[in-house]
């Protein structure tokens, strides 16, 4: 019984969550796809994405992606430096911890409103990061050298001068 109070009490505060921020439910297949993304998104650090936790989506005005996070020990700047791509295409995050109900006064709530295109964007961002660390393996590939390799390599170019 108070399972089911308790449930009806987080259902109706969700209510009043949308509709004071304009959001509807978000549509399933767009979650599971969004989520996947941002699970495996790499920062410009190239470090997973911090903050996402305890999220929820939601649809903006025009369909656009929202995710409620509720995460310990992290602050809105920081969200924003992890999902700022290196072109600078960025979620706005607003920092709504008034409304927060996952340990209150302790984990924050966030908003994060993604702009059209950031799928897009995400997509150039990864293509961007292999190609610069492809790039530095390359240049340490390059650079790197065998010690048996010099060894013949002097050899061959002393033989070469006799």
């Amino acid at each position: 019984m108070f399972g089911e109070i308790k449930g009806r009490i987080r259902n109706q505060l969700e209510k009043k969550f949308m509709a004071a921020w304009e959001f509807t439910p978000a549509r399933s297949r767009l979650i599971t796809k969004f989520d996947t993304a941002i699970g495996l998104l790499r920062t410009k650090k190239n470090e997973f994405v911090r903050g996402i936790a305890h999220h929820t989506h939601y649809a903006g005005v025009n369909d656009q992606q929202i995710i409620v996070t509720q995460p310990y020990s992290i602050t809105a700047a920081e969200i924003l430096e992890d999902l700022t791509f290196l072109d600078d295409s960025c979620p706005e995050v607003i920092d709504a911890s008034e409304w927060g109900f996952h340990y209150p006064h302790e984990a924050k709530l966030f908003i994060l409103k993604f702009p059209a295109g950031y799928r897009k964007a995400m997509e150039r961002h990864e293509k961007e990061l292999c190609r610069i660390e492809n790039e530095k393996h390359c240049w340490k590939t390059e650079r790197e050298t065998d010690p048996q390799q010099e060894a013949d390599n002097a050899y061959a170019w002393a033989e070469a001068d006799d």
